[in-house]
């Protein structure tokens, strides 16, 4: 079987199912219900083929349009049999005339329908990349996690503000950070509602200015036999400091959550790296077991040929709420 996801994408020109980097989670208390998020040029600007060749659509990375978000969110209650993906509101690009506008007269967005995570706008922010998606136990009104409460989506990306300048709010003083948005008790009748989704909250609470953090991935414990039992996880890789040159530190982090995503505490996990001689920190995923035990993979790789590598695991058994070494490395 297979079964478009992208189904909001333009059927004519560029962007045309233009998404890469898929994320999919399944609610476990109604396996019928899938997410999907993927990066989603889908708010962008038409791209004909005259305007291609004047470099009026400076795609892929999507600077030209700027503060359209670039977070595809998808939705199937039929276990994958048909998708759709729903129309929100916030900013477009998708009325800009591809053959009047370019990057030295661009085009400005407006407010519309958008088909992305939305209520980014809204906050000054814009979705930018590397989509995590994972279900867990919704909160109750006293804080507590319980599977009779119901089911919380997060939705994990990298955010930048409008400009693609210094975010400069609660402490973000990075051009790039994590954000965790999240969805409550999910249905077929009330994923169309934008106002059932949460502002976008930042994992990282301070953020220097020579900071970037890149490829995060969320994870919520889901196991009710777990001593942390609804926690929340992000990992994401900390390129620490970009004016250091190309042997800037790259930190491994995770972050951990404990109300439901919107309050997080971060710790990095194991020693920085560097492009040489080891290989940096690049690109993660978290889980948990049964007995909340959280693990997190990181991938270690240099440039070059051969291109060496490895991959290095980090476990925690607190819920994340110190650091932890790393214990195994898998060549």
């Amino acid at each position: 079987m297979q079964a478009l996801v992208s189904e909001g994408s333009p059927t004519g020109l560029h962007p045309q199912n233009a998404q890469n980097e898929p994320a999919l989670a399944v609610d476990p208390l109604h396996p019928a219900t899938l997410v999907a998020g993927s990066n989603d040029l889908v708010d962008m600007q038409a791209c004909s083929k005259d305007a291609s060749t004047t470099g009026a659509c400076s795609y892929p990375l999507g600077t030209f349009n700027l503060g359209v978000g670039l977070q595809g969110v998808y939705f199937s209650f039929d276990s994958g049999h048909t998708w759709d993906q729903p129309t929100y509101q916030g900013l477009t690009a998708v009325g800009c005339d591809p053959l009047t506008d370019s990057p030295t007269n661009p085009c400005q967005p407006t407010v519309g329908d958008i088909h992305t995570v939305p209520n980014f706008y809204e906050n000054g922010l814009r979705s930018r990349s590397d989509p995590g998606v994972a279900f867990g136990p919704k909160p109750g009104t006293d804080g507590s996690f319980s599977w009779s409460n119901g089911t919380r989506l997060y939705y994990s990306t990298l955010a930048t503000n409008l400009t693609d300048t210094t975010i400069g709010t609660e402490g973000q003083n990075t051009t790039t950070s994590v954000v965790v948005s999240h969805f409550d008790d999910l249905s077929a009748s009330n994923y169309q509602d934008q106002s059932n989704w949460s502002r976008p909250y930042f994992v990282d609470k301070n953020v220097g200015p020579t900071a970037g953090l890149d490829k995060e991935q969320v994870w919520a414990d889901n196991a009710a036999t777990s001593d942390f039992f609804g926690n929340a996880y992000v990992c994401y890789t900390d390129f620490h400091s970009f004016s250091g040159g190309l042997n800037f530190p790259l930190k491994p982090m995770v972050g951990v959550s404990q109300d439901g995503g919107m309050t997080w505490t971060t710790r990095q996990v194991a020693s920085p790296s560097t492009a040489t001689p080891r290989g940096s920190h690049q690109g993660c995923t978290v889980r948990t077991d049964s007995h909340g035990v959280v693990y997190v993979f990181f991938t270690h790789f240099t440039a070059g040929t051969p291109g060496l590598g490895f991959h290095q695991m980090i476990k925690s058994f607190d819920g994340a709420r110190r650091g932890a070494s790393p214990v195994t490395s898998c060549p």
